[in-house]
Protein backbone atom coordinates (compact mmCIF):
# COMPACT_ATOMS: atom_id res chain seq x y z
CA UNK A 1 0.00 0.00 0.00
CA UNK A 2 0.93 3.71 -0.85
CA UNK A 3 2.73 5.12 2.27
CA UNK A 4 -0.09 7.13 4.44
CA UNK A 5 2.58 9.54 6.11
CA UNK A 6 3.86 10.75 2.47
CA UNK A 7 3.81 14.75 2.60
CA UNK A 8 0.14 15.54 2.42
CA UNK A 9 1.82 17.80 -0.78
CA UNK A 10 1.85 14.53 -2.45
CA UNK A 11 -1.18 12.99 -1.77
CA UNK A 12 -3.89 12.99 -3.85
CA UNK A 13 -7.89 11.05 -2.52
CA UNK A 14 -9.94 9.98 -5.13
CA UNK A 15 -13.29 9.14 -4.20
CA UNK A 16 -14.67 6.25 -6.66
CA UNK A 17 -13.04 2.93 -8.02
CA UNK A 18 -14.79 2.73 -10.88
CA UNK A 19 -13.37 3.08 -14.59
CA UNK A 20 -12.84 6.87 -14.05
CA UNK A 21 -10.83 6.56 -11.05
CA UNK A 22 -8.94 4.23 -11.79
CA UNK A 23 -7.71 5.28 -14.94
CA UNK A 24 -6.87 8.73 -12.89
CA UNK A 25 -4.90 6.95 -10.49
CA UNK A 26 -2.99 5.34 -13.56
CA UNK A 27 -2.48 8.24 -15.03
CA UNK A 28 -1.32 10.41 -11.97
CA UNK A 29 1.01 7.52 -10.66
CA UNK A 30 2.55 5.89 -14.17
CA UNK A 31 1.16 7.02 -17.45
CA UNK A 32 1.10 11.21 -18.31
CA UNK A 33 2.77 11.89 -15.26
CA UNK A 34 6.06 12.15 -16.40
CA UNK A 35 9.63 13.78 -14.35
CA UNK A 36 12.28 15.50 -16.63
CA UNK A 37 14.08 12.10 -17.71
CA UNK A 38 10.94 10.75 -19.05
CA UNK A 39 10.29 8.21 -16.58
CA UNK A 40 7.63 7.88 -13.72
CA UNK A 41 7.14 10.64 -12.03
CA UNK A 42 7.41 10.15 -7.99
CA UNK A 43 5.31 13.42 -7.04
CA UNK A 44 1.84 11.71 -6.35
CA UNK A 45 0.67 9.13 -4.02
CA UNK A 46 -3.07 8.01 -4.56
CA UNK A 47 -5.60 6.82 -2.22
CA UNK A 48 -8.58 5.40 -3.92
CA UNK A 49 -11.30 4.95 -1.80
CA UNK A 50 -14.23 2.68 -3.47
CA UNK A 51 -18.13 2.21 -1.29
CA UNK A 52 -18.16 -1.59 -2.90
CA UNK A 53 -16.47 -4.45 -0.73
CA UNK A 54 -16.04 -6.26 -3.90
CA UNK A 55 -15.36 -5.65 -7.47
CA UNK A 56 -18.08 -8.15 -8.59
CA UNK A 57 -18.16 -8.37 -12.74
CA UNK A 58 -21.57 -6.58 -13.11
CA UNK A 59 -22.64 -3.91 -15.92
CA UNK A 60 -23.41 -4.87 -19.85
CA UNK A 61 -21.47 -2.71 -22.44
CA UNK A 62 -19.08 -0.25 -22.70
CA UNK A 63 -18.17 1.52 -26.10
CA UNK A 64 -14.48 2.48 -25.79
CA UNK A 65 -14.10 5.29 -28.73
CA UNK A 66 -11.68 6.91 -30.81
CA UNK A 67 -11.12 9.52 -28.07
CA UNK A 68 -11.39 7.42 -24.91
CA UNK A 69 -8.87 4.84 -26.87
CA UNK A 70 -6.62 8.44 -27.26
CA UNK A 71 -6.81 9.14 -23.45
CA UNK A 72 -6.39 5.92 -22.51
CA UNK A 73 -3.57 5.07 -24.10
CA UNK A 74 -1.87 7.90 -22.69
CA UNK A 75 -3.15 7.06 -19.00
CA UNK A 76 -1.97 3.32 -19.10
CA UNK A 77 0.11 2.63 -21.88
CA UNK A 78 -0.71 -0.87 -23.47
CA UNK A 79 -3.75 -1.45 -22.28
CA UNK A 80 -5.73 -0.10 -24.83
CA UNK A 81 -4.21 -2.77 -27.13
CA UNK A 82 -4.87 -5.23 -24.24
CA UNK A 83 -8.48 -4.45 -24.78
CA UNK A 84 -8.72 -4.66 -28.41
CA UNK A 85 -8.08 -8.58 -28.08
CA UNK A 86 -11.49 -9.13 -25.84
CA UNK A 87 -13.48 -6.48 -28.37
CA UNK A 88 -15.38 -5.80 -30.99
CA UNK A 89 -14.26 -3.56 -33.91
CA UNK A 90 -17.11 -1.08 -34.61
CA UNK A 91 -17.36 -0.01 -38.14
CA UNK A 92 -19.16 3.22 -37.60
CA UNK A 93 -17.13 4.65 -35.58
CA UNK A 94 -13.72 2.49 -35.66
CA UNK A 95 -13.99 2.04 -31.83
CA UNK A 96 -13.93 -1.15 -29.62
CA UNK A 97 -17.34 -2.78 -27.90
CA UNK A 98 -16.61 -4.26 -24.94
CA UNK A 99 -18.02 -5.85 -21.82
CA UNK A 100 -17.82 -2.84 -19.32
CA UNK A 101 -16.21 -5.71 -17.08
CA UNK A 102 -13.83 -6.31 -19.25
CA UNK A 103 -12.34 -2.53 -19.12
CA UNK A 104 -12.75 -2.34 -15.04
CA UNK A 105 -10.88 -5.96 -14.98
CA UNK A 106 -7.96 -4.70 -16.81
CA UNK A 107 -7.72 -1.02 -15.10
CA UNK A 108 -7.94 -2.83 -11.97
CA UNK A 109 -5.32 -5.48 -12.47
CA UNK A 110 -2.95 -2.74 -12.94
CA UNK A 111 -3.85 -0.63 -9.60
CA UNK A 112 -4.17 -3.70 -7.79
CA UNK A 113 -0.35 -4.84 -9.02
CA UNK A 114 1.07 -0.98 -7.66
CA UNK A 115 -0.93 -1.32 -4.68
CA UNK A 116 0.68 -4.39 -3.32
CA UNK A 117 4.17 -3.21 -3.93
CA UNK A 118 6.09 -3.11 -0.37
CA UNK A 119 5.55 -0.29 2.12
CA UNK A 120 7.01 2.42 1.27
CA UNK A 121 7.51 1.85 -2.58
CA UNK A 122 3.51 1.95 -4.21
CA UNK A 123 2.13 4.62 -5.45
CA UNK A 124 -1.63 4.35 -5.38
CA UNK A 125 -3.32 2.56 -1.96
CA UNK A 126 -6.78 0.81 -2.60
CA UNK A 127 -9.41 1.05 0.17
CA UNK A 128 -12.55 -0.76 -0.51
CA UNK A 129 -15.65 -0.90 1.54
CA UNK A 130 -15.91 3.18 2.47
CA UNK A 131 -18.59 5.98 2.50
CA UNK A 132 -17.08 9.47 2.57
CA UNK A 133 -18.60 10.83 6.00
CA UNK A 134 -16.74 13.90 6.27
CA UNK A 135 -14.46 16.67 4.21
CA UNK A 136 -12.72 19.76 5.57
CA UNK A 137 -10.38 21.94 3.04
CA UNK A 138 -8.07 23.73 5.62
CA UNK A 139 -5.26 25.50 4.94
CA UNK A 140 -2.75 22.40 5.91
CA UNK A 141 -4.52 20.32 3.24
CA UNK A 142 -8.05 18.58 2.64
CA UNK A 143 -9.10 16.27 5.41
CA UNK A 144 -10.93 14.07 4.63
CA UNK A 145 -12.91 11.00 6.56
CA UNK A 146 -14.46 7.75 5.41
CA UNK A 147 -16.70 5.30 7.37
CA UNK A 148 -16.74 1.68 6.53
CA UNK A 149 -19.76 0.29 5.79
CA UNK A 150 -21.85 -1.05 8.60
CA UNK A 151 -24.02 -3.83 7.31
CA UNK A 152 -20.73 -5.34 5.82
CA UNK A 153 -18.20 -4.56 8.18
CA UNK A 154 -17.72 -8.43 8.64
CA UNK A 155 -16.86 -8.83 4.55
CA UNK A 156 -13.98 -9.25 3.01
CA UNK A 157 -12.30 -6.51 0.67
CA UNK A 158 -9.64 -6.81 -1.38
CA UNK A 159 -7.59 -4.41 1.24
CA UNK A 160 -8.62 -4.34 5.18
CA UNK A 161 -7.21 -0.55 6.48
CA UNK A 162 -6.78 -1.57 9.85
CA UNK A 163 -9.16 -2.84 12.55
CA UNK A 164 -11.17 0.83 12.85
CA UNK A 165 -14.33 1.74 11.04
CA UNK A 166 -12.75 5.21 10.45
CA UNK A 167 -10.20 5.79 7.58
CA UNK A 168 -8.80 9.41 7.86
CA UNK A 169 -6.57 10.81 5.24
CA UNK A 170 -5.29 14.35 4.37
CA UNK A 171 -4.32 15.34 1.05
CA UNK A 172 -3.78 18.50 -1.40
CA UNK A 173 -6.23 17.16 -3.45
CA UNK A 174 -9.80 15.53 -3.28
CA UNK A 175 -11.67 14.25 -6.59
CA UNK A 176 -14.32 12.72 -7.00
CA UNK A 177 -15.33 10.29 -8.92
CA UNK A 178 -17.96 8.37 -7.81
CA UNK A 179 -20.40 8.33 -10.78
CA UNK A 180 -23.79 10.40 -10.75
CA UNK A 181 -24.91 10.00 -7.33
CA UNK A 182 -21.80 11.51 -6.13
CA UNK A 183 -20.61 11.62 -2.40
CA UNK A 184 -18.31 14.32 -3.14
CA UNK A 185 -21.00 16.21 -5.25
CA UNK A 186 -23.36 16.55 -2.22
CA UNK A 187 -20.77 17.57 -0.08
CA UNK A 188 -20.03 19.96 -2.60
CA UNK A 189 -23.48 21.71 -2.11
CA UNK A 190 -23.93 21.13 -6.06
CA UNK A 191 -27.17 19.95 -7.80
CA UNK A 192 -28.82 16.59 -7.48
CA UNK A 193 -28.31 14.78 -11.04
CA UNK A 194 -31.70 14.90 -13.00
CA UNK A 195 -33.72 11.74 -13.98
CA UNK A 196 -34.45 11.44 -17.73
CA UNK A 197 -37.69 9.63 -16.79
CA UNK A 198 -35.84 6.77 -18.76
CA UNK A 199 -35.89 3.65 -16.34
CA UNK A 200 -32.98 0.88 -17.45
CA UNK A 201 -31.69 -2.86 -16.92
CA UNK A 202 -28.14 -4.00 -17.57
CA UNK A 203 -27.37 -7.86 -17.48
CA UNK A 204 -24.66 -10.37 -18.72
CA UNK A 205 -26.13 -13.79 -20.14
CA UNK A 206 -24.38 -17.04 -21.02
CA UNK A 207 -25.55 -19.01 -24.12
CA UNK A 208 -23.69 -22.12 -24.70
CA UNK A 209 -22.62 -22.12 -28.39
CA UNK A 210 -22.81 -25.85 -28.47
CA UNK A 211 -26.37 -27.35 -28.52
CA UNK A 212 -25.14 -30.49 -26.92
CA UNK A 213 -23.09 -29.03 -24.10
CA UNK A 214 -24.60 -30.58 -21.23
CA UNK A 215 -25.52 -27.22 -19.71
CA UNK A 216 -27.65 -26.26 -22.48
CA UNK A 217 -31.38 -25.61 -21.86
CA UNK A 218 -34.49 -24.95 -24.44
CA UNK A 219 -33.67 -21.53 -23.67
CA UNK A 220 -30.33 -21.25 -25.03
CA UNK A 221 -31.78 -23.12 -27.75
CA UNK A 222 -33.81 -20.17 -28.45
CA UNK A 223 -31.38 -17.88 -28.19
CA UNK A 224 -28.09 -19.59 -29.61
CA UNK A 225 -29.14 -18.31 -33.32
CA UNK A 226 -27.86 -14.63 -32.16
CA UNK A 227 -24.51 -15.76 -31.62
CA UNK A 228 -23.65 -15.89 -35.56
CA UNK A 229 -25.02 -12.38 -36.05
CA UNK A 230 -22.79 -9.45 -35.42
CA UNK A 231 -22.68 -6.76 -32.73
CA UNK A 232 -25.74 -5.56 -31.64
CA UNK A 233 -27.88 -8.49 -33.15
CA UNK A 234 -31.52 -7.61 -31.52
CA UNK A 235 -32.56 -3.87 -31.94
CA UNK A 236 -35.94 -4.62 -30.86
CA UNK A 237 -37.98 -1.67 -30.11
CA UNK A 238 -41.59 -2.83 -28.67
CA UNK A 239 -44.39 -0.24 -27.98
CA UNK A 240 -44.02 3.52 -27.33
CA UNK A 241 -40.96 4.10 -25.29
CA UNK A 242 -39.63 0.90 -24.76
CA UNK A 243 -36.71 -1.31 -26.29
CA UNK A 244 -34.34 -3.83 -25.50
CA UNK A 245 -30.92 -4.77 -27.12
CA UNK A 246 -28.47 -7.56 -26.88
CA UNK A 247 -24.98 -7.38 -27.65
CA UNK A 248 -22.96 -10.48 -28.69
CA UNK A 249 -19.20 -10.68 -27.73
CA UNK A 250 -19.44 -14.39 -29.15
CA UNK A 251 -16.02 -13.94 -31.58
CA UNK A 252 -14.14 -12.83 -28.60
CA UNK A 253 -15.59 -14.56 -25.57
CA UNK A 254 -17.61 -17.49 -26.51
CA UNK A 255 -21.34 -17.82 -25.85
CA UNK A 256 -21.57 -14.44 -23.89
CA UNK A 257 -23.90 -11.98 -24.63
CA UNK A 258 -25.20 -8.42 -22.71
CA UNK A 259 -28.84 -7.33 -22.05
CA UNK A 260 -29.75 -3.29 -22.26
CA UNK A 261 -33.13 -3.08 -21.44
CA UNK A 262 -34.57 1.11 -21.51
CA UNK A 263 -38.24 2.46 -20.45
CA UNK A 264 -39.14 5.91 -20.99
CA UNK A 265 -41.83 6.95 -19.05
CA UNK A 266 -44.09 10.58 -19.70
CA UNK A 267 -43.48 13.23 -16.93
CA UNK A 268 -46.95 12.42 -15.53
CA UNK A 269 -45.98 8.50 -15.35
CA UNK A 270 -43.08 9.42 -14.09
CA UNK A 271 -44.89 11.77 -10.94
CA UNK A 272 -46.95 8.79 -10.59
CA UNK A 273 -45.74 5.68 -11.54
CA UNK A 274 -41.73 5.21 -10.29
CA UNK A 275 -42.95 3.11 -7.03
CA UNK A 276 -43.46 0.37 -9.73
CA UNK A 277 -39.89 0.20 -10.40
CA UNK A 278 -38.07 -0.25 -7.12
CA UNK A 279 -35.31 -3.07 -6.36
CA UNK A 280 -37.15 -6.53 -7.34
CA UNK A 281 -38.88 -5.23 -10.07
CA UNK A 282 -37.95 -7.49 -12.94
CA UNK A 283 -37.36 -6.45 -16.73
CA UNK A 284 -39.42 -10.10 -17.76
CA UNK A 285 -42.27 -8.98 -16.46
CA UNK A 286 -42.23 -5.78 -17.82
CA UNK A 287 -40.85 -6.51 -21.05
CA UNK A 288 -43.50 -9.20 -21.58
CA UNK A 289 -46.72 -6.84 -20.66
CA UNK A 290 -45.31 -4.98 -23.46
CA UNK A 291 -44.13 -7.84 -26.32
CA UNK A 292 -45.89 -7.68 -29.93
CA UNK A 293 -45.94 -11.41 -30.65
CA UNK A 294 -45.57 -14.56 -29.00
CA UNK A 295 -41.68 -15.12 -30.34
CA UNK A 296 -40.66 -11.81 -28.54
CA UNK A 297 -42.42 -13.09 -25.17
CA UNK A 298 -40.66 -16.19 -26.01
CA UNK A 299 -36.95 -14.31 -26.45
CA UNK A 300 -37.82 -12.05 -23.36
CA UNK A 301 -38.55 -15.27 -21.15
CA UNK A 302 -35.09 -17.12 -22.36
CA UNK A 303 -33.26 -14.10 -21.91
CA UNK A 304 -34.66 -13.77 -18.21
CA UNK A 305 -33.45 -17.37 -17.67
CA UNK A 306 -30.46 -16.89 -18.77
CA UNK A 307 -29.15 -13.33 -17.50
CA UNK A 308 -27.51 -12.74 -14.30
CA UNK A 309 -30.15 -12.39 -11.74
CA UNK A 310 -29.15 -9.21 -10.29
CA UNK A 311 -29.21 -7.63 -12.81
CA UNK A 312 -32.60 -8.43 -14.39
CA UNK A 313 -34.00 -7.72 -10.83
CA UNK A 314 -32.55 -4.09 -10.07
CA UNK A 315 -33.90 -1.35 -12.41
CA UNK A 316 -31.79 1.95 -12.41
CA UNK A 317 -33.10 5.52 -13.25
CA UNK A 318 -30.93 7.02 -15.80
CA UNK A 319 -29.61 10.15 -14.73
CA UNK A 320 -27.94 13.29 -16.13
CA UNK A 321 -25.81 16.30 -14.53
CA UNK A 322 -26.89 19.20 -15.95
CA UNK A 323 -23.91 21.69 -16.90
CA UNK A 324 -23.38 25.35 -16.12
CA UNK A 325 -24.36 27.07 -19.50
CA UNK A 326 -21.63 30.02 -18.37
CA UNK A 327 -17.82 29.40 -19.41
CA UNK A 328 -15.07 30.15 -17.06
CA UNK A 329 -16.68 28.77 -13.79
CA UNK A 330 -16.24 25.16 -14.33
CA UNK A 331 -18.88 22.69 -13.25
CA UNK A 332 -18.51 23.04 -9.98
CA UNK A 333 -15.11 22.59 -8.07
CA UNK A 334 -14.07 24.66 -4.87
CA UNK A 335 -10.83 24.91 -3.68
CA UNK A 336 -8.80 21.82 -3.93
CA UNK A 337 -11.92 19.62 -4.87
CA UNK A 338 -12.73 18.86 -8.05
CA UNK A 339 -15.03 16.02 -9.82
CA UNK A 340 -14.10 14.03 -13.17
CA UNK A 341 -16.50 11.62 -15.59
CA UNK A 342 -20.01 11.44 -14.27
CA UNK A 343 -20.35 13.21 -11.22
CA UNK A 344 -19.35 16.25 -13.05
CA UNK A 345 -20.88 15.68 -16.23
CA UNK A 346 -22.93 12.38 -16.28
CA UNK A 347 -24.71 12.20 -20.42
CA UNK A 348 -27.47 10.37 -22.19
CA UNK A 349 -25.65 7.51 -23.39
CA UNK A 350 -26.80 8.03 -27.07
CA UNK A 351 -23.65 7.53 -28.81
CA UNK A 352 -21.30 5.37 -25.90
CA UNK A 353 -19.63 8.48 -25.20
CA UNK A 354 -19.69 8.49 -21.39
CA UNK A 355 -16.86 6.45 -20.30
CA UNK A 356 -14.97 8.06 -23.38
CA UNK A 357 -15.21 11.47 -21.59
CA UNK A 358 -14.69 10.35 -18.06
CA UNK A 359 -10.94 9.07 -19.90
CA UNK A 360 -10.53 12.60 -21.67
CA UNK A 361 -11.30 14.35 -18.39
CA UNK A 362 -8.63 12.24 -16.77
CA UNK A 363 -5.91 12.86 -19.14
CA UNK A 364 -6.40 16.62 -18.79
CA UNK A 365 -6.47 16.62 -15.29
CA UNK A 366 -2.75 15.25 -15.45
CA UNK A 367 -1.54 17.32 -18.22
CA UNK A 368 -2.83 20.45 -16.21
CA UNK A 369 -0.96 18.81 -13.33
CA UNK A 370 2.30 17.86 -14.89
CA UNK A 371 2.34 21.54 -16.37
CA UNK A 372 1.92 22.95 -12.96
CA UNK A 373 4.00 20.67 -10.64
CA UNK A 374 5.67 18.33 -12.61
CA UNK A 375 9.64 17.87 -13.94
CA UNK A 376 11.75 20.86 -12.67
CA UNK A 377 9.28 21.44 -10.11
CA UNK A 378 9.01 18.08 -8.58
CA UNK A 379 11.08 18.92 -5.54
CA UNK A 380 8.60 21.88 -5.17
CA UNK A 381 5.86 21.85 -2.53
CA UNK A 382 2.31 23.08 -4.36
CA UNK A 383 0.95 25.77 -2.94
CA UNK A 384 -2.84 26.01 -1.95
CA UNK A 385 -3.42 28.73 -4.50
CA UNK A 386 -1.67 26.91 -7.14
CA UNK A 387 -3.64 23.78 -6.58
CA UNK A 388 -6.81 25.88 -6.94
CA UNK A 389 -5.44 27.12 -9.94
CA UNK A 390 -4.89 23.80 -10.99
CA UNK A 391 -8.15 22.69 -10.83
CA UNK A 392 -9.91 25.70 -12.12
CA UNK A 393 -8.00 25.36 -15.70
CA UNK A 394 -8.65 22.08 -15.61
CA UNK A 395 -12.78 22.34 -15.27
CA UNK A 396 -12.60 25.54 -17.38
CA UNK A 397 -10.71 23.76 -20.24
CA UNK A 398 -13.43 20.71 -20.03
CA UNK A 399 -16.43 22.32 -19.80
CA UNK A 400 -17.02 23.68 -23.61
CA UNK A 401 -15.88 20.15 -24.74
CA UNK A 402 -18.37 18.21 -22.90
CA UNK A 403 -21.41 20.62 -22.63
CA UNK A 404 -21.60 20.62 -26.69
CA UNK A 405 -21.01 16.61 -26.73
CA UNK A 406 -23.92 16.93 -23.75
CA UNK A 407 -26.44 18.33 -25.67
CA UNK A 408 -25.89 16.34 -28.48
CA UNK A 409 -26.46 13.21 -26.57
CA UNK A 410 -29.56 14.57 -24.98
CA UNK A 411 -31.54 15.54 -28.38
CA UNK A 412 -30.29 12.21 -29.88
CA UNK A 413 -31.69 10.36 -26.97
CA UNK A 414 -34.92 12.14 -27.01
CA UNK A 415 -35.52 11.85 -30.83
CA UNK A 416 -35.27 8.11 -30.26
CA UNK A 417 -37.89 7.75 -28.02
CA UNK A 418 -39.84 9.73 -29.96
CA UNK A 419 -39.16 7.27 -32.57
CA UNK A 420 -37.75 9.97 -34.67
CA UNK A 421 -35.45 9.32 -37.20
CA UNK A 422 -31.43 10.49 -36.02
CA UNK A 423 -28.96 11.40 -38.48
CA UNK A 424 -25.55 9.91 -37.89
CA UNK A 425 -23.20 12.67 -37.36
CA UNK A 426 -21.81 14.71 -39.85
CA UNK A 427 -17.98 14.57 -41.11
CA UNK A 428 -17.08 17.24 -39.27
CA UNK A 429 -18.96 16.98 -35.67
CA UNK A 430 -17.98 13.13 -35.59
CA UNK A 431 -14.12 14.77 -36.46
CA UNK A 432 -14.38 16.49 -33.57
CA UNK A 433 -15.46 13.98 -31.15
CA UNK A 434 -13.42 11.21 -32.28
CA UNK A 435 -10.13 13.47 -32.35
CA UNK A 436 -10.19 13.53 -28.64
CA UNK A 437 -8.37 15.88 -26.96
Amino acid sequence: MADATASTSNNVVIVGAGLAGLSLALGLTSGTIKNSAGKDNDRWRVHLVEKQFNFSRTGATFGLQPNGQKALKELAPGIVEELNQVGLFIPQSGGTMLGWWNVRDALLARVQQEASKPDGTAKISLHTGYLLQDVLDSEDGVNVTFQKHKKQADSNSIEQAGDSNLLTLQASILIGADGVNSSVRDHLGLPKAKWTNVVMWRSRLYIPPNKDDPKSTPAADILRPYLDIPIVPLGVRLRGCTNYAFFNFHQKTPGTMALVANYKLDQEQADKSMQQFVPGTSVQSFLEAQADDEKEVQEIRAMAELCDHDGLHHPIKQKVVVLPEEDGKGWGGKGRITLLGDAAHALRPASGQGGSMAFEDAVVLCRVLQKKFGSSKQDQAPTKTEIEQALQEYENTRLPRVRKLWVDQWERAEATYKNITVKPWDEEFSNWVFQGV
